[in-house]
């Protein structure tokens, strides 16, 4: 059994990268677990309908001590099945760093199975973020392979400049590429986890998430605005939203800003993960015209629910 763990920070493109997987792998036995900082799984609606078997771990990292036994007994579960790959998607602030003594321990459970660390960079945003988040040196450094992701929307220049710096520091395989397209080669070769087992406690920078309730009446138009606002003290931003103009899929990820039409009915949740230095769930609530649903400050649990009506 070969289990796939996926790095990468918040927007990098770790959800394109394992639908990618699980179509690299059709017809092999799969299972998926995904690791969400937040109590609010976004990312699950991607994989609705595929016919495998999948757990979820929220509120904190699989690497941290908070969650480790959920992950461990998650895990164990799964590798109870007949399956020839686990995916994992971490979460964009996990520590990998302490993942092999993780894993040592359900080898000693009599568990066999092989580990491959992919990371995925994203090329627009990576340079903004790696000067003020130093988790993200971390998963690189324990990567067997990295993904720079996103390279047609970066100059000639830029790409060279940050393929040769990530080459020099980390001399690891490095794949350049737009939409996380892999060969499948990565997902069949011989790997070795690179993990550190003595960097054990590591302390990185805070991390809070907010879920706003946003307005079935507010304009596309109106929302953007506000979020283009708060594009320089969030990490993200991303929820299934039904607006004035109808249903749509919103994401912000450093400098980029998205959204696509959908269909179906949603709850009008907008996950939002930032940090106390540059602002707070009030501020951001106050920005977007629209109620706290939930706060999570500093990995640990500060729950304020708002009316459902």
């Amino acid at each position: 059994m070969k289990i796939i763990c996926v790095h990468g920070f918040l927007g990098s493109g770790k959800t394109t990268l394992i639908k990618h997987i699980i179509h690299l792998l059709q017809g092999q036995r799969i299972g998926l677990c995904i690791n969400e900082f937040g109590s609010v799984n976004i990312d699950q609606e991607e994989f609705k309908g595929m016919s495998i078997p999948m757990t979820e771990i929220h509120h904190g990292s699989i690497y941290c001590t908070c969650r480790q036994y959920d992950f461990l007994d998650k895990l164990q579960q799964m590798l109870s099945f007949d399956l020839s790959y686990i995916v994992i998607e971490t979460s964009g602030f996990s520590d990998p760093s302490t993942q092999k003594s993780t894993f040592a321990y359900l080898r000693k459970q009599g568990y066999i199975f092989s580990i491959c660390n992919i990371t995925v960079v994203d090329a627009v945003t990576f340079e903004k973020w790696s000067r003020v988040v130093p988790l993200l040196h971390r998963q690189l450094q324990q990567s067997d392979y990295i993904i720079i992701n996103k390279i047609s929307f970066v100059t000639k220049q830029k790409k060279q400049t940050l393929h040769i710096h990530l080459e020099s520091i980390y001399q690891t395989p490095i794949i350049e590429t737009d939409y996380c397209q892999i060969p499948l080669q990565i997902l069949t070769d011989h790997y070795t986890n690179k993990a550190n087992e003595e960097i054990i406690h590591q302390k990185y920078m805070d991390l809070s998430s907010t879920v706003c309730l946003i307005a079935k009446d507010m304009s596309l138009s109106k929302l953007l605005k506000y979020l283009e606002t708060l594009q320089d003290k969030i990490f993200r931003a991303k929820g299934y939203l039904h607006l004035a103009e109808g249903a749509f899929y919103i994401e912000l990820a450093g400098d980029q800003l998205s959204w696509k039409s959908i269909d179906g009915k949603k709850d009008n949740l907008l996950v939002i993960l930032y940090s106390a230095r540059f602002t707070s769930s009030s501020e951001i609530a106050t920005t977007l015209h629209s109620k706290i649903w939930e706060v999570r400050e500093n990995d640990s649990t500060n729950t304020e629910k708002s009316n459902k009506q």
